[in-house]
């Protein structure tokens, strides 16, 4: 165990390994790494925010993967529209999606870094920076994993402060996502009622979520 250690407890363990069908178990021994010297409290206060934040980073799968499927529907319904042999939509279904798509934008930042970069403007370039744009809740969980999942002690006072803020803001988040969510079937039945085929949102086809850290979310 070196860097920041481990949150398994010094101790004996029996580890089962199984392949094939077969199993096979074996004794080892967890030992604290010599040169760190973490106090049981510590260890303890260190685990609650680990723990804490798996929790909030599986908190977020769920809204992450609506926010993402909403995108993704939304964006080819439109290029649907485009095509040469499409049918003709009438303003206000257009409208309608045009609002929509909007709103889920908003709802996604939350969870979804827009075009990969967190400030406007390309990177590197000599013209003026852009607006700054905050990182996505589901980044900032993970960069508070691996700070605290690295360093060989405790949590620090602004690390548990900013994971209260990270909660906070997965929940905003969360409801931001639930609310656009809620105004898909209405979109729908608008659509439905004009005589436009409706969309279909696919959480299946959303991929799931890279793990960032050392064990972040697994």
């Amino acid at each position: 165990r070196g860097g920041g250690g481990s949150l398994v407890d010094p101790g004996e363990y029996t580890v089962t390994l199984t392949a094939n069908g077969k199993s096979e178990s074996h004794k080892v021994t967890v030992e604290d790494d010599p040169r760190i010297q973490l106090s049981s409290e510590d260890r303890a206060k260190k685990r609650t925010a680990i723990d804490t934040l798996v929790s909030l980073t599986r908190d977020a799968e769920a809204p992450r993967r609506r926010a993402v499927a909403m995108t993704t529907a939304l964006t080819n319904l439109q290029s649907s529209w485009t095509q040469a042999n499409a049918a003709p939509v009438p303003d206000a279904v257009k409208k309608a999606v045009e609002d929509l798509a909007a709103k889920v934008k908003t709802a996604a930042a939350y969870f979804e870094a827009a075009g990969g970069g967190g400030r406007g403007g390309g990177g590197g370039s000599a013209g003026p920076r852009g607006e700054f744009t905050p990182p996505p809740v589901t980044q900032k969980i993970q960069r508070l994993m691996g700070l605290i999942d690295g360093f060989s002690g405790p949590p620090t006072t602004r690390q548990l402060a900013d994971m209260d803020d990270a909660a906070a803001e997965l929940k905003k988040g969360t409801a931001a996502v639930d609310a656009v969510w809620d105004e898909v079937p209405k979109l729908n039945k608008l659509m439905s009622d004009a005589g436009v085929a409706y969309f279909r949102v696919d959480l299946n086809a959303v991929p799931a979520a890279p793990a960032g850290g050392r064990g972040g979310g697994n």
